[in-house]
């Protein structure tokens, strides 16, 4: 409460953990269908030019990523910027340990 009595005009702090989940949750679904899509490509078509994109997931992920985080900044949405960082991360951590292995 502000000192005339009424209520502050400062905005209430936005519960931002299901937004971080969301994001988490668009990235993650997204690397899997350009993934999906990629080997489906690939096994239907014969082409094997998409083999070195889909090998490197970790870096290629990042032509579609970006601009949704972006875009998810200039809105506001922090925590949906968060969620898509931490889902960037993970992918690019399993295709660099996936990697290391081979």
């Amino acid at each position: 409460m502000s000192l005339l009595g009424g209520s502050s005009l400062e905005p209430r702090p936005s519960s931002q953990e299901g937004d971080v989940w969301t994001g988490l949750a668009i990235g993650l679904s997204i690397n899997i269908l350009v993934f999906g899509f990629g080997v489906i490509f690939m096994a239907m078509s014969g082409a094997y030019a998409l083999e070195p994109f889909l090998a490197a997931i970790g870096l290629t992920q990042l032509i579609y990523i970006v601009p949704m985080i972006l875009v998810a900044r200039s809105a506001g949405r922090v925590g949906r910027v968060k969620g898509l960082i931490i889902a960037t991360s993970i992918t690019l951590i399993l295709n660099a340990a996936c990697w290391s292995a081979y």
